[in-house]
């Protein structure tokens, strides 16, 4: 009997600190003045893998601990020979190389501000810019009261005035698929974070090809010092910004039609059967 109420309260208290990856309403409600944080994880030119073929299966296990090894082998394979397929056989290096004196964090800011502040307009923000233009200092790990871990943002309170941060870390690179080309992607953790009460509001991964892919070869990516690259990951950086006001309870389905679209077609159309 004891082990069963033991048992429940650990299904309460887990369902309690759960965190939601969508801004409740009455919390938005309650932002007056959002800073908004970003970080680059990582100024690398990442691969990120969308291809899903680790998670198939063919029945392996049901051969032991020989069949599992084999079958996680081949699907190794084949994940690796769809990255190759999806970057036209190129090499990721090169568009990175391209890149190396262009300011991926300044444009991701800049662009993002545009798109998230176009269309959110509940309250007053505060951009990365201007944090970045005065003097803050860093901001320490520390617990939230559901006992996951979020940054110490006090300062900004005492300084600005500020109740609430919407932080980002993200990282940019190229999607790989099973039957598609490349993409320029971003993916980033968003959060939302009341300063005052020490609460994480919110916390969701996104992925910018959700709503915009492009579809290309690393040769075509990193041709003319990665114009093409970089005019996609300005296209990523819309997506993502309109993807994280969605978080924010702000409808921009109508203005996303094209790009679902655009993404659907992409999906119908194998480059298998390209010709290249």
């Amino acid at each position: 009997m004891r082990s069963i109420i033991f048992l429940t309260l650990l299904v309460v208290i887990g369902g309690c600190t759960s965190i939601p990856k969508q801004l409740k309403q009455e919390d938005a409600q309650n932002i007056k003045k959002l800073a908004i944080v970003t970080f680059l994880a990582d100024n690398n030119l990442k691969v990120i893998d969308q291809t899903r073929i680790r998670q198939k299966t063919y029945g392996g296990f049901m051969f032991g601990a020989i069949g599992a090894l084999l079958e996680a082998a081949v699907l190794e394979t084949e994940a690796q020979l769809a990255k190759r397929h999806s970057l036209g056989w190129g090499n990721p290096t090169d568009v990175k190389r391209e890149l190396a004196d262009y300011p991926i964090k300044k444009v991701f800011d800049d662009n993002f501000i545009k798109i998230f502040s176009n269309n959110y307009k509940n309250c007053e923000i505060l951009c990365p810019q201007y944090l970045d233009s005065i003097e803050t200092s860093e901001y320490p790990m520390l617990k939230s009261s559901s006992g996951k871990k979020i940054r110490d943002y006090s300062t900004l309170d005492k300084k600005l005035n500020v109740d609430t941060v919407l932080e980002i870390d993200f990282m940019y690179g190229l999607a790989v698929y099973e039957f598609e080309r490349s993409s320029a992607i971003i993916s980033g953790t968003v959060s939302v974070i009341n300063i005052r009460e020490n609460k994480l509001l919110m916390r969701d991964l996104i992925l910018s090809d959700k709503y915009y892919k492009d579809g290309h070869t690393v040769n075509e990516f990193k041709a003319d010092g990665a114009q093409l690259y970089k005019k996609a990951f300005l296209e990523a950086v819309d997506a993502f910004g309109r993807l994280v006001a969605t978080d924010f309870g702000v409808a921009t389905t109508s203005n996303l039609e094209s790009d679902i679209g655009s993404v659907q077609s992409l999906k119908n159309k194998s480059y298998w059967n390209s010709g290249n």
